[in-house]
């Protein structure tokens, strides 16, 4: 007996070792390929293959991790990330080797398809991107159940490590090329917001706070141990220097999440405890001696605009829907130049491309792809409903991470509240019942 937990302990180890060293290898690759590029294709390679042939499981933690390296993993500064054309192979994985597909689905998908191609402009990226959206949300829809721990971690460990290497981008020749520099604010010195290895401070920013919310809610639902929340602050760290509005914010929300979490799950010593900070960091703001949050006030104080112009935006957009109705009904096509720039608005996205008829259908394809599960709570909910929240300040719908972020959100609300499970002190414990938690998984709802 004892012979056997051992032998499952040491397998389960084995197991959790090969995406570590996949991960491990290709960010190495993908970071010195920025100068020799054969290392890039040689990085792609592997990748490849692991996405293709590796267990499922491996494969969504591979995936995560990856995120938010992205934007360097290419040929060329000025080209597409190879990481566009991984995402296609895992969704061809998906749908040939891990789901049963409906005729319902299939029908809906290609009534949509169809929507995407006429009003692709005949731009074949464009139309790859969006119509792979809706097949990699609905199939990690269903296969992402009981994985919500390790993508976590995953997804954690890649925001922290990318943080550091952009920090410190001399480290790697070539890599400051691929970095862009975002003004915060001009006075007699230019001062640079933090964008992490991302084209936009903001969309890195909602990586950390989901990422983030996500270890606090595994934390309060006794998913993982209290060690696991170290990773929170590197991550808060690089999300203080983004200087978006939006973090600072999101962030005063996530901390009441947090508190009403610890207060539902009766852990009230750490409620008083993490509401004592938020007073203590208040009061430090307030004073001005706490100087990693001046430059926020300072750009605010140089802007003066707190939506930064997106409520103009919008009021010019929500114009043209008055003014242009079968716009608002069909849509635009998704190969269509924006109004006058970006919405800055991921709903407007949706009414301004697709119509209403192509955003009722997007979302009805993926909202019935969802395995019935517990209602929505701020336990189950709160991640997914904080990344929809924040997206609505922010042009998600052709972000290279828009599918896998939705992933990441709908795999909580799959985790249930479990606020009285036991607590596990081992990570590869909860891993084990989240694989027998798939393998049990009923996939005839897609």
């Amino acid at each position: 007996m004892n012979s056997n937990i051992i032998s499952d302990k040491m397998d389960r180890k084995t197991k959790n070792l090969f995406p570590i060293l996949i991960c491990t290898v290709s960010v190495l690759l993908i970071l010195f390929g920025i100068r020799i590029s054969i290392l890039s294709i040689l990085a792609f390679a592997v990748l490849s293959a692991a996405v293709i042939f590796a267990r499922l499981e491996n494969v969504f933690t591979i995936m995560f991790f990856l995120i938010p390296f992205a934007n360097i993993f290419k040929m060329d500064f000025r080209g597409t990330s190879l990481f566009t054309y991984l995402q296609l192979f895992f969704v061809a994985r998906i749908i040939i080797r891990d789901l049963r597909i409906t005729s319902r689905f299939l029908i809906a998908w290609i009534i949509l398809f169809i929507l995407q191609l006429l009003g692709s402009r005949m731009s074949l990226s464009l139309l790859i991107k969006q119509a792979v959206i809706p097949l990699l949300v609905c199939g990690s829809a269903v296969l992402i159940g009981g994985m919500e721990t390790k993508i976590t971690i995953s997804l954690s460990i890649g925001v922290v490590v990318s943080g550091l290497v952009a920090s410190f981008p001399n480290l790697f020749p070539g890599l400051q090329l691929f970095l862009h520099r975002v003004i915060a604010y001009d006075l007699g010195g230019r001062f640079d917001r933090f964008t992490g290895l991302y084209s936009d401070p903001n969309y890195f920013s909602v990586v950390v706070l989901s990422t983030t919310l996500g270890i606090l809610t595994l934390v309060n639902a006794k998913r993982i141990d209290n060690r696991w929340l170290l990773l929170c602050i590197p991550m808060l760290y690089f999300g203080v220097l983004t200087i978006s509005k939006m973090f600072f914010f999101m962030l005063l929300v996530l901390y009441l999440i947090f508190i009403w979490q610890c207060f539902h799950t009766q852990k009230y010593r750490k409620a008083a405890m993490s509401f004592a900070v938020i007073l203590f960091l208040m009061l430090g703001i307030v004073v001005g001696k706490i100087d990693i949050f001046n430059n926020f006030f300072q750009r605010i104080s140089v802007v003066g605009d707190l939506s930064t112009g997106r409520i103009r935006i919008w009021k010019d957009y929500l114009a043209y829907f008055v003014t242009h109705p079968i716009h608002l009904i069909i849509g635009n096509g998704i190969g269509s130049e924006p109004l006058h720039g970006p919405a800055h608005n991921t709903l407007i996205d949706f009414l301004y491309y697709y119509g209403l008829i192509g955003t009722i259908l997007f979302f009805r394809i993926i909202v019935r792809s969802v395995p019935r599960h517990q209602p929505i709570t701020i336990m189950n909910g709160c991640v997914l409903l904080g990344m929809l929240f924040m997206s609505m300040s922010l042009s998600y719908l052709e972000a290279y991470d828009f599918g896998l972020l939705m992933s990441f959100g709908i795999c909580y609300l799959l985790m249930g509240n479990h606020a009285g499970a036991s607590v596990s002190s081992k990570i590869e414990d909860h891993l084990a019942q989240g694989e027998a938690y798939a393998n049990q998984r009923d996939y005839s709802s897609i």
